[in-house]
């Protein structure tokens, strides 16, 4: 730029309109940085808050609330107490819990620091600080409240973001360390979780690992591999949310005195969808190495699908469901679930197991089912008419030497052997059975099937 043009680049500035227009930016910034904070550090305390209420109505098992933020202008403190409501995970939980004098489970305590304004210059002088726009930058820490009262500090740090618009981004990052207690010890890996959601839309997703967890005791030592997840879900609008989801865990094992247990790779991959009311699911299950209920180890692998299902049905029917497993409704709840579940099969749906196989000491069995049930008028749907629109199939190969075994202590089986059921064919047991409009056919013999007095 020559010396004329900066001359009149200056002079340009002197000008009434150019300094008022300077005046105006000047006054728009002082707005954003000093005035904003304090009006927009409420609308982020509510949209934490409304993320946290989201996450706990969703869930149906978990109770949120907050001892209120101390807020102040450019940064507010405040703690979020998470505990499980009493139920049958509760105290199925508190029956396990490592601590026989207690007569409640711990709360998980998350205490945050949220700096606020739409450039929140406060955020600088921690870690990971951030000028990004937004309603607030928070940083969070987690701790354990026990029955007596006392509070246990838990590793790792949450650092969170809350978007213009109301979105919640957190990234949870761990050390790797370890802390000894009590004749035990507890290593774990480095992690890192980042989560996202949004409560107005519903969704929410998660990604990150966990490389290694380890509890050393005096007994025993419990090793977990790499735990990975990668969560993209969405509320349905039925009251479920659906979506892609992926879960690995690398391996897991217990190893004693005398002997050990191990298991790995879990794996596990789902996704659903809902078009036109109608719900579609897919399901994939992979466990190797895992221990056999009949002795020595194996895998299982399984490959699932539902089609076609009543999706607003089976919204009602998962709050029935979960209003019968707690609570005073419960009898009340128990009551309209099966009115909801016949609403969900009048809908009609399809459930294939396109694969159920088990590699095992004795051999590898193999199954595949495969049932669709006919859409029905809701008011004229009872057990006669489902059955009579059911087209179903079923293809089982067992090892002989498993089936051998299993009949000399089950008369069941051995009666299912008798009766044509299970028929051997060299090495294994097979049965092909299929039903339609009524008939029932196993391994080529047609089977009655009463149908009388079923409502």
């Amino acid at each position: 730029m020559s010396h004329a043009s900066i001359r009149r680049f200056f002079a340009r500035l002197k000008e009434p309109d150019v300094k008022k227009g300077i005046v105006a930016l000047l006054l728009v910034l002082a707005l954003v940085i000093l005035v904003s904070p304090g009006i927009i550090g409420r609308l982020a305390e509510q949209r934490v808050d409304d993320s946290f209420d989201w996450a706990a109505r969703d869930s149906g098992e978990i109770i949120v609330s907050s001892t209120g933020f101390d807020r102040g202008w450019f940064t507010s403190a405040g703690q979020h107490r998470i505990e499980l409501s009493e139920g049958e995970l509760y105290y199925m939980l508190l029956g396990a819990y490592d601590d026989a004098a207690a007569d409640s489970l711990p709360v998980l305590l998350i205490d945050t620091r949220l700096d606020h304004g739409l450039i929140p210059l406060s955020s600088m002088n921690r870690e990971n600080g951030s000028l990004m726009p937004g309603l607030g930058s928070a940083v969070s820490t987690l701790s354990l409240e026990l029955a007596d009262g006392s509070v246990v500090p838990l590793p790792g740090t949450l650092y969170s973001t809350v978007g213009l618009t109301g979105e919640l981004q957190s990234r949870f990052t761990l050390q790797a360390d370890s802390v000894s207690s009590a004749g035990a010890q507890l290593n774990w890996g480095s992690a890192e979780f980042l989560l996202a959601s949004d409560a107005r839309s519903g969704s929410i997703s998660l990604k990150g690992a966990l490389q290694s967890l380890a509890l050393e005791t005096a007994d025993e030592t419990t090793i977990i591999g790499r735990f990975g997840a990668d969560l993209d879900l969405v509320q349905s609008g039925y009251g479920f949310m659906i979506g892609p989801a992926e879960l690995t865990l690398d391996s897991f094992a217990v190893v004693e005195r005398e002997e050990s247990n191990t298991a790995g790779l879990f794996y596990m991959k789902a996704d659903s969808r809902v078009t036109d009311g109608r719900l579609s699911a897919d399901l994939t299950l992979r466990i190797d190495d895992a221990p056999l209920p009949l002795g020595g180890n194996g895998s299982v692998q399984l490959v699932a699908r539902l089609e076609n299902a009543d999706a607003e049905a089976l919204g009602r029917f998962k709050q029935s469901l979960d209003a019968a497993g707690s609570g005073d409704e419960a009898k009340m709840a128990a009551t309209d679930l099966q009115g909801d579940m016949m609403r969900l099969l009048a809908g009609g749906l399809s459930l294939h197991f396109d694969q159920l196989d088990i590699t095992s000491p004795f051999g590898n069995i193999t199954s595949r089912f495969s049932a669709t049930l006919a859409e029905t008028p809701a008011d004229q749907f009872h057990w006669a008419t489902a059955l009579l629109g059911l087209d179903a199939s079923a293809d089982i190969s067992l090892p002989a030497a498993l089936v051998d075994m299993a009949v000399l202590s089950n008369s069941e089986l051995r009666a299912a052997v008798d009766a044509g059921f299970l028929l051997q064919q060299g090495d294994y047991y097979v049965m092909q059975a299929a039903f339609k409009q009524g008939l029932l056919n196993v391994n080529g013999a047609p089977m009655p099937i009463p149908l009388m007095g079923l409502q």
